[in-house]
């Protein structure tokens, strides 16, 4: 049988445990924790410094890289094209939104090649040749002969409409059932 002894003895076992886990938790483990988290904590903020480090070095490897391609293909287009189009009339027609840079771009890449520059069009959506149905609309051919009569419209003679002729329906199958 148990006993109110049993209870009170039983009761002060486990608030025993409690004050025990409490007090290990709060001395002895707490301090092998924290210096374990602040190791850590040292090692990310070293790596996040090297890594910074390598990217400002990248960034500045990159832009001189950029500078570099820039006045290189400035000075092959503008030895390639030179006088390629010398008084040759030029019109550039654009879609509107364009990048007014690579419309300068191509202004001045025009102009090296000695091209008559006439200006720029700029066209929007509405031009656009597409049908009802989303397909490409065909664009007409000018007409250069004379032109020609449309045929007459299809009639059929008069009187009744002349009928069909049914065609003979198979014979029905049996339905037997096999067994």
């Amino acid at each position: 049988m148990i006993n109110f002894r049993y209870h009170v003895v039983s009761l002060t076992a486990v608030f025993l445990a409690l004050v025990i886990g409490v007090a290990m938790g709060s001395t002895v483990i707490s301090k092998a924790t924290v210096d374990g988290l602040r190791s850590n904590v040292k090692r990310v903020e070293t790596r996040i410094d090297s890594t910074q480090a390598q990217n400002s070095l990248l960034r500045s490897r990159l832009s001189a890289f950029q500078q570099q391609n820039n006045e290189l293909t400035d000075q092959i287009v503008s030895r390639t094209v030179a006088d390629s189009l010398t008084d040759v009339p030029v019109l550039m027609i654009a879609s509107k939104g364009i990048d007014q840079t690579s419309l300068n771009q191509a202004r001045s890449t025009l102009l090296d090649a000695g091209a008559r520059f006439d200006g720029t069009l700029l066209v929007n959506d509405r031009l656009a040749l597409s049908g009802a149905s989303g397909q490409r609309a065909r664009p007409r051919r000018p007409r250069t002969g004379p032109r020609r009569r449309p045929p007459p419209p299809r009639t059929r003679p008069p009187g009744p409409r002349p009928r069909r002729r049914a065609r003979p329906r198979p014979p029905p199958r049996s339905r037997r059932h096999r067994a």
